[in-house]
C-alpha cells in the first residue's frame, strides 16, 4: 500500500503570475497560474499549514519549527529566513513593509519585509495554556488584529 498523500495549502496570487503553495510535507512550490506548471520547488525546513503571505514578488512563510521565511515568487530562493518562538499556525499581514505575524507561544512579530529584522515582538499579555495566534490577521484603523486559540480577540 503506498504512502498517503499529504495535503497542500493554497497560497495567494503574487502580482506577477505565480502561486505559491505551502503544505505540512514541508515544502513550498511556486507556480505559474495561467499555465499551470510548477516553476520551482523547495524544502521549507518544516511543515506549513496556512496561507503564505505575498508582497511584492516575496512569498513571506512560517513554519512549525519555528521559523519564518521570505521566498522570491519567480525563483523560490529564499531571501531570508528568522528564528522565532513557537511554530506558527496563521497567516500573516503586511502592513507598510512590516509583516505581522503570532506564534504557538503568544509572541507577537514586526518584522521587516526588507530583511527579516526583528522590529519588535511582544509576548501575549494573558497567556494561558491554550493561548497562540492562531487566525488570520487583520488591519482595524491603526491596529492589528488577531484572534487566538482560547477565544479571544486582540487588537495591538
Amino acid at each position: 500500500m503506498s504512502k498517503p498523500q499529504t495535503c497542500a495549502v493554497l497560497g495567494g496570487d503574487s502580482d506577477d503570475g505565480k502561486r505559491v503553495v505551502t503544505g505540512t510535507e514541508g515544502r513550498a512550490v511556486g507556480m505559474a497560474v495561467d499555465a499551470g506548471e510548477v516553476l520551482w520547488n523547495v524544502e521549507l525546513g518544516g511543515s506549513s499549514y496556512f496561507r503564505p503571505t505575498i508582497t511584492n514578488g516575496q512569498a513571506l512563510v512560517g513554519t512549525m519549527k519555528v521559523n519564518v521565511l521570505s521566498l522570491d515568487t519567480k525563483t523560490g530562493k529564499e531571501t531570508w529566513n528568522v528564528r522565532v518562538t513557537g511554530g506558527m499556525e496563521s497567516s500573516g499581514i503586511v502592513i507598510d513593509g512590516t509583516f505581522y505575524v503570532g506564534t504557538r507561544s503568544a509572541v507577537l512579530y514586526a518584522l521587516d519585509t526588507k530583511n527579516g529584522e526583528v522590529l519588535w515582538s511582544e509576548k501575549e499579555k494573558r497567556p494561558s495554556k491554550k493561548t497562540t495566534v492562531f487566525s488570520n490577521f487583520a488591519m482595524n484603523d491603526n491596529s492589528v488584529v488577531y484572534g487566538t486559540w482560547d477565544k479571544r480577540i486582540v487588537s495591538v
